[in-house]
């Protein structure tokens, strides 16, 4: 079958800053898009694993994982070294003894702000990379105005809107979405409101997936 060039793909992902996991599916994916012919479209929403979480400077991943999982620190960190491993391959650099145990809410409001102004790919990539490789509280205001100037947005507006109740909507509406769509789990993904994937599937396995999607 031939599809004309033109042909744009979109990708619905729901997916939490905090998550490790979201983070490897997300750069799986890159991986595929490269290897695709088509324009690729990417929607972002907003999921969040811990919603009562709160920023906590004297407790580190490795403890609130095993105390969310009801498992040991030892397992813990046992876990968390795979995923390391797993993340060199996709050339990240987790760096979870850095990692700030804090609420994402905000930080999902700051993706939809970015959206707004076609930075949103842009911001989500930055705020990954921010928590799990630098270390940065991605609850903090000031945190999220540096980020959020870091690909362009202006400052000034990025305080005003974290002030204000923007996007608290949107982010509360992308989580009753994933709640109707029976999603408990990220990531999680729809390509082309055809297909569903979830996890940090192999770039082989997306790929199929999005030429599936154009069937």
């Amino acid at each position: 079958m031939d599809f004309s060039l033109a042909t744009c793909v979109t990708i619905d992902i729901w997916s939490d800053i905090i998550c490790p996991f979201c983070y490897l599916g997300i750069k799986k994916l890159e991986k595929a898009v490269q290897d695709f012919p088509h324009a690729v479209s990417i929607q972002w929403h907003s999921f969040q694993l811990y919603p009562d979480l709160i920023y906590q400077s004297d407790i580190d991943t490795y403890d609130i994982v095993a105390k969310m999982k009801g498992k040991s620190r030892d397992w813990s960190l046992s876990m968390h070294h795979h995923v390391v491993e797993a993340g060199k391959s996709c050339d990240i650099d987790f760096r979870f003894d850095k990692a700030k145990v804090a609420n994402s809410f905000d930080a999902h409001r700051l993706i939809h702000y970015a959206t707004q102004n076609n930075k949103g790919n842009e911001m989500a990539q930055c705020l990954f990379h921010a928590y799990f490789t630098l270390g940065k509280n991605i609850s903090d205001c000031d945190t999220l105005i540096s980020l959020g100037k870091s690909i362009g947005l202006d400052s000034k507006q990025i305080k005003n809107f974290l002030k204000g109740n923007d996007c608290i909507d949107e982010v509360n509406a992308d989580i009753q979405i994933a709640q109707h769509l029976g999603i408990q789990g990220v990531p999680f993904f729809i390509i082309n409101q055809k297909y569903a994937l979830s996890g940090a599937q192999e770039p082989d396995i997306f790929l199929d997936a999005l030429y599936q999607s154009l069937k």
